[in-house]
């Protein structure tokens, strides 16, 4: 069992309990536990997680188990608040969006406008990401201090709670605090980063998401792309935990996906810094990029326009479309480097290259 005893897996199982670590959260802090500060790599990695699995399978049963979904968003339909279960996924899939919202009836999945079923499946496909973020996070343990991972950590059951509350009580209040809670601890474990003293961010920011925001900003740029997300996802008044507010089911809504925004973006931002090595990328005219959802793409050209903004004209390389591969030329700012990490694997370049020239540059040269 790779050096790992079950008597082992039972004694740190009950050092979780005694830290108050949920049930459904145990097995990924077992093997952290097990398997070093790096978690391990490859199939021999999830050989020793599954094993672990299996330990609590059989000490808990059900209860134990994950249900492949990595996040649950709330929606709202027609004025009433439903709840999306998002799965994970590996690759791309075709999904029905209403086979994943909890207790809507068919009669009402089927008069659903078109522009609503677009409505939900943005809404699900930008939950999609944030979630997927934040689930991968939990993977690389050696990427954030102790400190950090407890803030995330509190984060997660923050956004969990947010849900139970809003689902079982209907307290919009509770909810929409819970889910500002989750952004203020992702916002101050991304300035632990920076070196920031924990006493700073208790005495100077407190509960303001803005004064922290702004506290990032100061040291990249990128975090300017949160700007919208931290103004919906600031309550008016810390007050909302005990008296009676104006917050409506939309409000609260608003202010999870806000807050799930924040928290995926810096957890994305955190993974795509270990893998390039730095906050950003620069873009350079013949060279390949990958985003985080692993899609790859040719610099075309960087061009400054009139107004000073530089722009990237960038090649979609095979997306995996479920049912074809796509292939487009689009245009992005090219202030959106920090999305994307350049691909460096030689074979990778090669195949992408004799993709480029096969499919884009013939299209592109008639064009021309």
């Amino acid at each position: 069992m790779h050096n790992i005893s079950p008597q082992r897996i039972e004694q740190i199982d009950y050092e979780l309990i005694a830290r108050g670590i949920p049930l459904i959260l145990r097995p990924l802090k077992a093997f952290h536990e097990t398997s070093g500060k790096s978690g391990g790599q490859g199939s021999i990695a999830l050989e020793a997680f599954d094993e672990i699995a299996d330990w609590y399978a059989q000490k808990y049963g059900s209860k134990a188990l994950w249900d492949g979904t990595i996040g649950v968003q709330p929606l709202v339909i027609r004025g009433m608040v439903y709840f999306a279960k998002i799965p994970f996924i590996e690759k791309s899939t075709v999904l029905r969006v209403t086979d994943q919202i909890e207790g809507i009836t068919e009669d009402v999945a089927r008069s659903l406008t078109e522009d609503e079923i677009k409505y939900l499946c943005m809404v699900c496909e930008e939950a999609f990401g944030d979630f997927g973020a934040l689930y991968n996070l939990q993977t690389f343990p050696d990427l954030l201090s102790q400190e950090q991972w407890e803030l995330v950590g509190r984060a997660g059951l923050d956004l969990k709670g947010a849900i139970a509350v809003l689902k079982d009580a209907e307290d919009t209040q509770n909810a929409a605090f819970l889910s500002q809670q989750a952004a203020e601890k992702y916002l101050k474990a991304a300035l632990l980063s920076y070196g920031l003293a924990p006493q700073f961010l208790k005495g100077k920011i407190g509960h303001n998401l803005r004064k922290a925001s702004d506290e990032l900003i100061r040291r990249h740029s990128k975090f300017r792309y949160l700007e919208r997300a931290v103004a919906a996802a600031q309550l008016p008044s810390m007050d909302i935990r005990y008296t009676e507010m104006r917050c409506s089911s939309p409000d609260a809504v608003t202010v999870f996906c806000a807050s799930r925004h924040i928290c995926g973006f810096i957890a994305e931002q955190w993974q795509l810094d270990a893998q390039r090595g730095a906050p950003d990328t620069e873009f350079e005219s013949g060279k390949y990029y990958r985003d985080y959802a692993g899609r790859t793409f040719r610099c075309i050209t960087v061009e400054s326009r009139g107004d000073g903004s530089r722009w990237a004209r960038m090649a979609l390389l095979g997306h995996d479309a479920v049912l074809f591969k796509v292939d487009a030329v689009v245009s992005l700012s090219a202030d959106f480097g920090y999305f994307y990490v350049p691909v460096t694997d030689p074979k990778a370049i090669v195949d992408l290259e004799a993709r480029y020239n096969s499919v884009v540059a013939p299209s592109l040269k008639s064009e021309g």
